[in-house]
């Protein structure tokens, strides 16, 4: 009994220090009316909550890039003002992941729509998929795949997106796998990477409702509007 609490004792130091490893942080671009990256912009991140903590202020680079590191778990609302302190762009209620949280800021030069929100939900069995679109044009999604010998697989991607007649296209800039094998005997691990990519993918896309208020069929697989994480 006492070596199986030192085991459990040591597995949860162990999942922690894993977590811990990769910190979480916000990146993206602050970019115009006219697609033009914004340079100089200031862009803080402010955690939301009873009692608000912000991160920040950076500013852009020469290309209207920014990064804001060492965030904690939580919601956010990302913001960029000028050096009046003008607002230029404010982005909330963000759900953060361990690693490179993309956020980009501003109108999407390309041509389509990306003015657009959603957040949807398909499960079944022992997996789930979510998806969740914000006004800003960046997206993530991620499924949760509970596999053999009790290992639970979690995929997530992140990137931009547009829709256009009727077609869901993705840039993905983003790729994150978590494999955690459940506790047997007191003892836990968590295997995680993350990878940097540049690929695309169409998807059919029908939003169910106004502005797909109950729901999207991508490709033909259902999902439902969820109003919450």
């Amino acid at each position: 009994m006492k070596l199986q609490r030192t085991q459990i004792l040591m597995a949860g130091t162990a999942f922690a220090a894993a977590c811990f490893a990769q910190s979480i942080n916000f990146e993206g671009n602050v970019t115009g009316p006219d697609g033009r990256p914004v340079v100089n912009a200031i862009v803080v991140a402010d955690r939301q909550g009873s009692r608000v903590q912000r991160y920040g202020p950076v500013r852009t680079d020469g290309n209207g890039h920014y990064y804001i590191g060492r965030l904690s778990y939580g919601n956010y609302k990302v913001t960029a003002t000028d050096s009046n302190g003008n607002v230029l762009y404010s982005v909330d209620n963000l759900h953060t992941d361990l690693g490179t949280n993309y956020v980009n800021l501003g109108r999407q030069s390309a041509s389509g729509s990306t003015a657009w929100r959603g957040r949807y939900y398909a499960g079944a069995g022992l997996s789930n998929e979510e998806w969740d679109f914000l006004p800003n044009g960046t997206f993530r999604h991620e499924g949760l795949d509970a596999g053999v010998a009790g290992a639970t697989v979690r995929k997530t991607e992140r990137g931009t997106f547009l829709i256009a007649g009727g077609t869901l296209k993705l840039s993905i800039t983003l790729e994150t796998t978590g494999v955690d094998r459940h506790a047997v005997l007191g003892q836990a691990e968590m295997v995680s990477g993350q990878a940097r990519v540049l690929k695309t993918r169409e998807m059919r896309i029908q939003l169910i409702g106004p502005q797909g208020r109950d729901g999207i069929v991508l490709d033909n697989k259902r999902f439902d509007a969820r109003h919450g994480w």
